[in-house]
């Protein structure tokens, strides 16, 4: 019962924080904003303690998730420290390890759930490049987005968000089909796919505002910042379903 109210909590926190520090924050970074922040990143690490408490599962998974939600709290301590590139590449960084830890997690699951496979099928990879593909064009041809600096690194680090997105969905989807031999399936593969799709939508919506300021408005910051930490919540919650 502890870490259930202790779960609440860290849900309540985020609830709380998120507009202030989405107040605070613009059109600045600011002390207020930097706090704000790392106390919404501190309750996304709560979710995941929670979720192993209540549970009781902390096995590999759980371990994997845990340490992509640390290093995504460092993401977020850097990327809000100052707008220098310095500061940026660290925290971009930070994240891309982050994302590999999730897939690292997702991959534990695939081999726990349905036995030995590749760390991605043929079908991954394809939808993989289709995806990317699209996310190209959409950015790059009709939104005409045009980045100012740090291409390469920033390519790096598209391919792996969207691996991460990809390996979420088909390890969901064959999650769902495998129907009821996995308990609360159907919560699982919900909080996998809408978690890592909301992930992406964030560093999408993080894209054009750092790249167009014509269009870095205070609601596409709203997008970016409210599913931003509702997806770092939801995978979190993930532990609580996967030994």
């Amino acid at each position: 019962m502890v870490y259930k109210i202790l779960y609440g909590i860290s849900l309540i926190i985020q609830f709380i924080f998120v507009p202030k520090f989405l107040k605070a924050a613009w059109p600045g970074i600011c002390t207020k904003s930097r706090i704000y922040k790392m106390i919404c990143s501190s309750a996304f690490i709560c979710t995941g303690l929670a979720a192993i408490q209540i549970s009781g599962n902390s096995g590999p998974y759980a371990k994997f998730i845990m340490i992509a939600l640390v290093f995504s709290w460092f993401g977020d301590l850097f990327l809000h420290i100052n707008d220098s590139a310095t500061f940026f590449v660290i925290g971009a960084f930070s994240f891309l390890v982050g994302h590999v830890f999730y897939i690292r997690a997702y991959r534990h699951a695939q081999l726990k759930l349905f036995g030995d496979s590749p760390l991605f099928t043929k079908a991954e990879l394809i939808t993989i490049a289709a995806f990317l593909a699209v996310m190209a064009l959409i950015m790059f041809a009709a939104l005409k987005l045009r980045p100012k600096a740090l291409t390469a690194p920033i390519s790096i680090y598209a391919a792996v968000l969207c691996s991460m997105f990809i390996k979420a969905v088909f390890l969901g989807v064959s999650i769902l089909r495998a129907g009821s031999p996995i308990e609360n399936g159907a919560i699982l593969a919900s909080l996998l796919i809408v978690g890592a799709a909301l992930f992406v939508i964030s560093d999408a919506t993080l894209a054009v505002i750092t790249c167009d300021e014509k269009r870095a408005t205070f609601r596409l910051k709203v997008v970016n910042i409210v599913t931003y930490f509702a997806s770092q919540v939801l995978l979190a919650s993930t532990i609580m379903f996967i030994k």
